[in-house]
């Protein structure tokens, strides 16, 4: 792998790096552990490792834009292999030609010899005594002048709060970083000091990093919180791991490059109806924009017709919103379920994708509605369906219904409707997340999209897969009814279901992140977001013809 890395955050970091890690694991401790014995007894040394992530950090030092005998760059170095990562590292840019500086905490990580070649190399040392104060005063006085600090002050397997006196470094670090606002930059050695990186966890101080760089995969408390606030953009360097060191249930980042090459091709002779059909069944008199919003996320995945089964004010609504939509006959579950089946049922069979549920009401008339779709009618024509939303409630209160429907659907819940689901708290789905989606999925025999800061794809029997950017632009009303327009629109267009929702969660989220970028909103709204899909599944696509990783930046 060398020094390759992964844009599992989009900002352009990454894609300034030569080499790449595609599609990461994430792992806990024990499991990096064994990685790490089976390297070692592939007759990869543990030393090795080290100097092959040292490269690797010292080229994404670089990529980050810091220049040779102008920007000083800060090691903080505390014991472990963190430390001593972080220390090869700072070695590699001394003889660079960078301005190096190190700070090393009680008991670091570097040997006599070492030191003598960090001093030949030019770099400056601040040892640490018992009274600290000095030193610390020392790298308070270093970081006003620096471009960048490197994290090395503990490595992933500390656990509980920071303690003297690498907590006033760290704390040093934050406040420095905070008042040069954007001028000094934090680099993490595979977790920022102070985090779980299990549990994601935080006691205390915890070292607020601008980029943190995974090392061989990623830790799985930096993507839980509260750790989560604290890793900035997450990259992942590879470290020579040799193929016999894996874990093969581990769960996998799902990054542009994972997903660009499953943008539905668009054939030169292609038609409308040779491009997919989309039905969008929901909608009622209290919620007449969630269809409409579904609607337009499927049209603009690029399926050639989206047809909606709404009852009528939602069609008066969306023939402005959306005048390239066609219609069914009307289409009304809470005033006559029975009906509203049939009309779904007798035209179900002209679609290459259904979706179901967005803003169709919680009524006990919808709940009868959305059974006997999914139970009676759906059978017959074993049409890919996407449930969403109120549909998600009815199964809910339906019990065993898993027993009940088909096995090919995509349900795309988030928390809250997780919990309904599972019956689990709703903490404990937000912390366990893609345990939680491998479970369900397992048990429902169904694709499982679980929406969140981090939003999870569970094939059942296969790998979960983990959006790595959590982007709170996307907490408002109605991005999910755009969601799952977009997977169904790629169903339609001949996607599988899990690539469906693989690529769908990818673009779905670089929209959002190239119109905040971009525009520099804080937030938006979920239509924003349709029109910023064609561009995003077009990049990916260009990006998988030029077989390089997106930069969308």
């Amino acid at each position: 792998m060398g020094t390759r890395a992964s844009e599992c955050g989009e900002s352009g970091v990454a894609s300034r790096l030569t080499r790449r890690l595609v599609a990461p694991d994430i792992v806990t401790v024990e499991q990096m552990r064994r990685l790490e014995a089976a390297a070692a007894a592939a007759g990869v040394s543990e030393r090795t490792l080290q100097a092959t992530a040292a490269r690797g950090l010292a080229e994404l030092a670089q990529a980050l834009g810091i220049e040779p005998r102008r920007d000083t760059v800060v090691v903080l170095v505390g014991p472990g292999n963190n430390g001593r990562d972080a220390m090869l590292a700072g070695a590699h840019l001394a003889r660079r030609g960078y301005r190096v500086a190190l700070y090393l905490g009680p008991r670091h990580a570097v040997e006599p010899d070492e030191l003598q070649g960090l001093r030949a190399a030019g770099a400056r040392l601040a040892l640490h005594a018992e009274a600290g104060d000095q030193v610390l005063d020392v790298l308070d006085g270093w970081l006003q002048h620096a471009s960048l600090a490197i994290d090395g002050l503990l490595g992933i397997g500390a656990r509980g709060a920071l303690r003297s006196p690498l907590k006033e470094a760290a704390e040093r670090l934050n406040r420095a970083r905070q008042e040069r606002r954007g001028t000094l930059r934090v680099l993490a050695v595979d977790i920022p000091s102070g985090i779980d990186a299990d549990d994601g966890g935080v006691e205390g101080v915890a070292v607020q990093a601008d980029v943190t760089a995974a090392l061989g995969a990623v830790k799985a408390g930096t993507l839980r919180f509260p750790a989560a606030e604290f890793v900035g953009e997450l990259i992942c360097l590879g470290i020579d791991l040799p193929p016999s060191a894996s874990e093969p249930d581990a769960p996998r980042v799902l990054d542009p490059a994972a997903v660009a090459s499953l943008v539905p091709s668009r054939d030169p002779a292609g038609h409308k109806g040779s491009m997919g059909k989309v039905l969008v069944v929901g909608g009622s008199h209290l919620y007449l924009g969630a269809p409409i919003l579904s609607a337009l996320g499927a049209a603009r995945s690029g399926c050639g017709l989206v047809a909606l089964a709404v009852p009528s004010p939602v069609r008066q609504a969306a023939a402005v919103a959306i005048p390239e939509a066609t219609y069914l006959g009307e289409v009304d579950p809470e005033r006559d379920p029975d009906g509203a089946a049939a009309v779904v049922a007798e035209r179900l069979g002209e679609f290459e994708a259904l979706l179901v549920g967005p803003g169709l009401g919680r009524s006990d008339n919808a709940g009868r509605f959305v059974r006997a779709l999914l139970s009676t009618y759906l059978p017959a024509t074993r049409t890919p369906t996407v449930v969403d939303a109120d549909a998600l409630y009815v199964l809910a209160r339906w019990g065993a219904w898993w027993e009940q429907v088909p096995s090919y659907l995509v349900l795309t819940p988030h928390h809250g409707e997780m919990s309904r689901l599972s019956g689990q708290p709703i903490e404990q789905v937000a912390q366990e997340n893609w345990i939680a989606a491998q479970r369900a999925a397992e048990q429902w025999r169904q694709v499982v999209v679980l929406k969140g800061p981090h939003t999870v794809v569970v094939v059942p029997r296969e790998r979960s897969w983990v959006y790595p950017r959590a982007n709170p632009a996307l907490a408002t009303a109605g991005s999910g009814d755009v969601l799952a327009g977009l997977i169904a629109g790629l169903i339609a267009q001949g996607a599988d279901r899990w690539d469906a929702a693989r690529l769908g969660v990818v673009a779905h989220a670089l929209a959002a992140q190239r119109l905040v970028a971009r525009r520099r909103w804080r937030s938006l709204l979920a239509s924003d977001l349709c029109r910023e899909l064609p561009r995003v599944l077009r990049a990916l696509a260009k990006a998988a013809a030029a077989s390089t990783a997106p930069h969308l930046g």
